[in-house]
């Protein structure tokens, strides 16, 4: 029997990634709990650190990224 293929939600993740952040549990024992591969929880954990600088950026890269984007589809003709 083949088992499907599980999805987790934006905050599902950012909930266990938070955990390995906080080092009360080591990556395995947190991974075991969720059943979920202890790579994925090191996956998501580095996702949120990455991501933790956006959060104080203002919106400036946003802004930039979306500036950037708007002229590139102007050169490409598209509306």
């Amino acid at each position: 029997m083949k088992r499907t293929r599980r999805q987790y939600s934006a905050d599902w993740k950012a909930k266990t990634a938070l955990e390995a952040i906080k080092g009360q549990q080591t990556i395995q024992q947190i991974a075991s709990h969720y059943e979920i591969h202890p790579d994925l929880m090191t996956h998501w954990k580095k996702q949120w650190l990455e991501g933790a600088a956006q959060i104080f950026s203002n919106g400036q890269e946003a802004g930039a990224r979306a500036a950037v984007e708007l002229r590139i589809k102007g050169l490409d003709g598209e509306p």
